[in-house]
């Protein structure tokens, strides 16, 4: 059997022929990682974040960004590689901030940290309709929500 090169997994023959639309998502981890160069194991691991379109990829070791970005590309998904302290730091800070909000509970942040959202860059385009599957109840405090996250994002102007 013929050695198949990373890019080919996802259907693509070569690089030079990347499509120029999204391609489908592949939710294939073990062929996100061959992308990146990685092995599957205990410590390299892919979570797909469907509602943003981000796979997180932890690893301890991080593939140079070129490899990165043909992977995004590839894969259709927008590829981040966190070793897992920095990924666990981030979570973490996630939570806080998103607490920090009015109307989000520490059971919302939560979820919406489960669900890949780390900033509030990342809250800001969150579709309102699924915010509300999460558990606000009302679309003024999704919106709320959303525009105080849309503010928290802009960087501070001195």
């Amino acid at each position: 059997m013929a050695m198949k090169w990373p890019w080919e997994t996802f259907g693509i023959n070569a690089p030079h022929s990347m499509p120029t639309e999204n391609p489908p998502k592949c939710h294939d981890a073990r062929a996100v990682l061959e992308c990146l160069n990685l092995e599957e194991s205990a410590s390299a691991c892919v979570h797909f974040y469907d509602s943003l379109g981000r796979a997180v990829v932890v690893s301890d070791r991080t593939p140079p960004s070129e490899i990165v970005k043909m992977a995004s590309r590839q894969s259709g998904w927008d590829i981040d590689v966190y070793p897992a302290s920095k990924l666990s730091e981030m979570q973490q800070q996630a939570v806080q901030d998103f607490a920090s909000l009015d109307s989000v509970s520490d059971e919302l942040a939560m979820k919406l940290v489960d669900q890949g959202y780390f900033s509030f860059d990342d809250l800001s385009v969150i579709n309102p309709e699924f915010l509300s599957k999460l558990g606000v109840s009302d679309m003024a405090t999704v919106e709320a929500i959303i525009a105080e996250a849309e503010i928290r994002a802009q960087p501070s102007k001195n």
